[in-house]
């Protein structure tokens, strides 16, 4: 009857039989909690953007340049008008136009290689198992 006074729970041998401790049973369940988390993550990393989001970055990169030019096209237009001048507005103002949009596609192209940096250096802290190290 007093065999196993003395001993604790968590230091069984292969010979016992009695259950098993309600705390490992709690530190289990978290560990697997814990290991569902990490394997989530891990999936969410290791998958490519979507085309979707690349096809709206490429979007945005040729709109940015359209539009830079349609403007500057637009109000060297209209400034030619307006002054009954020849084109040299509108050619003076669609070379800004394209020197804008260019610029904006430059910016744009600069924050999306920011956004991507940012991505990287947040699962910089994972190893390969998706688990912290």
């Amino acid at each position: 009857m007093a065999e196993n006074t003395g001993k604790k729970a968590g230091n069984m041998k292969a010979g016992d039989s009695h259950q098993p401790d309600p705390q490992n049973d709690d530190r289990l369940k978290a560990l697997e909690i814990r290991l569902q988390a990490a394997r989530a993550r891990g999936k969410q990393a290791e998958k490519p953007p979507s085309r979707g989001v690349a096809l709206g970055k490429a979007f945005r990169l040729v709109s940015e340049l359209v539009i830079g030019l349609v403007i500057g096209g637009g109000i060297g237009w209209y400034l030619d008008r307006w002054l009954g001048t020849t084109p040299i507005m509108l050619l003076i103002f669609f070379i800004l136009g394209i020197a804008a949009g260019v610029l904006n596609v430059m910016r744009a192209a600069q924050s999306f290689g920011a956004d991507a940096s940012q991505d990287d250096s947040s699962l910089k802290g994972l190893d390969d198992h998706g688990s912290e190290r």
